[in-house]
Formats: C-alpha cells, structure tokens, sequence
C-alpha cells in the first residue's frame, strides 16, 4: 500500500518513528499539509492508499475512494461498543449526555470524554471550573448536541495500548505507570491476554486501537481510537506495518 502521513499530527517523540519504520520495510509514502481550505495537495494517483492522521483526513480519504484510507466509523463510539463490552469497561458506570448540558460535579473531579473518538477534546479529568473553558470551546465550534460520557475517576495503575489487526494484538506499548507519563514497549501475558479476548467479543474495523488498564479490579477497557488517529507511543511500528501489508494483501477491496 502507499501511506500518506499527515505532517506533524501527533505531538509526541515517536512521530518521527513511523518514516524510519517505512524506508526499512521499503514502502511508499508522502508527508501531507492538511491547511485551512477544504483540499490538500498530495502526489500518488495510487488507490490502495492508508492514512496516518486526522478526523479531517478520514474524511478526505473517503472523498478520493482510498481503501482501505482511514478505519473511521460510526462503530468508534461508546455508545456503540458499550453494548458488547458492558462491564469490561473501565468506565461502565457513565452518564451519557450533551455538551451542552450542565453537570453535576458530586465529586471534586469527574472523568469526562466524548462518546465518539471526534477530538473535540481529550478525555481526562475535569473539576468544575477547568469543564467551564472546556465546554464553552466545545459550544462555540457548534457540539452542543455531541454526546459525553461522565464518570467518577477509578484508581488505575498502569495504562497500555495495543494495536490490534484482524483480532490479533501485534504490538503494545504502556503510555501511564501510576501518574507517571512512560512510553515502554509492553509484553505482558496477562494485559495482551485481556486486549485479545476483548477483541473476539467486538471490532469496529479490521484494525483498531484499544486502550486498556490494570485496575483494582482486574483488566479493564479505558477507550477504543481509530487506528489511522491514535498516536504512536512506543508501538513496535514494523510489526505493526507488516500486520497491516499482510492483511490488506489477502483482502479484497
């Protein structure tokens, strides 16, 4: 496949890791500018196109009738998956309403995100007061009816994500131990055990990305992300290259 990269997408250190994975393997690839205009410029005339990038690349992908382009779907939606994945989720308990209305902070800090993996904000947690900024940001680019989740904050210890094709994890990589921000490859049994199991219950794409976290409780699911929009972290890039050529190479389009 051709991979078309959005130029500095992803703001953290592993950016860079996925050209020197590509030239290694000896696949094609260009680096977008995605500008204020409705278009951007790019040179394959290629089909068979994958992107690395945005929401708004997503949707361009699907303009130009790349395949597979970008995995987005109305499937990457807690509404969705919470169906299928019920109490493994890590925040099983949530509200679900609108940002635009109020909230009940009966704790000093609420978790809160948006159902669906938009961006419109990160999910983290809020007080009160930091909501505020949040949500005025969120009303003024017009999301008023765009549906949160909102949840009491859980005591987690450790946080991994795995990257996952046709129901298998091909790489993982820790991205939070306690508080501490740690960017580490990740092999342990027992979280990759969970992370595959969950992947046999439910996928919204042949490829996704699931965030998963030790708790008090055992192995929970924190969030699922589109793969062509999820960062980096210390993910085993090759691997998962090679994960993504295999599969498409074997799947008709």
């Amino acid at each position: 496949m051709h991979y078309l990269i959005q130029e500095n997408v992803f703001r953290e250190i592993h950016y860079d890791y996925i050209f020197e994975a590509l030239r290694r393997l000896g696949l094609p690839y260009e680096v977008v500018r995605l500008n204020g205009t409705a278009d951007f410029e790019f040179q394959t005339d290629r089909k068979d196109v994958f992107c690395f990038g945005s929401i708004r690349l997503a949707h361009l992908a699907e303009k130009y009738a790349w395949q597979p382009g970008s995995l987005f779907n109305a499937q990457h939606d807690y509404t969705v998956y919470a169906d299928y994945w019920k109490d493994n989720l890590l925040n099983w308990d949530s509200k679900i309403q609108t940002i635009e209305e109020p909230i009940d902070f009966y704790a000093y800090k609420l978790f809160i995100r948006p159902t669906k993996d938009s961006k419109i904000f990160t999910g983290q947690l809020f007080s009160a007061a930091d909501w505020v900024a949040t949500q005025e940001s969120a009303l003024q680019r017009g999301h008023q009816k765009a549906l949160i989740q909102v949840a009491i904050p859980k005591k987690i210890y450790q946080e991994v994500r795995c990257w996952i094709v046709d129901k298998k994890v091909v790489s993982a990589s820790t991205y939070k131990l306690g508080a501490e921000v740690r960017y580490i490859e990740y092999h342990d049994a027992d979280g990759l055990t969970f992370a595959h199991d969950m992947a046999q219950i439910f996928q919204p794409a042949a490829a996704f990305v699931l965030d998963i976290c030790s708790t008090e409780q055992g192995w929970k699911i924190v969030e699922l992300n589109c793969i062509n929009s999820a960062g980096f972290y210390a993910c085993n890039l090759q691997k998962l290259l090679m994960s993504l050529e295999d599969f498409y190479e074997s799947t008709s389009f």
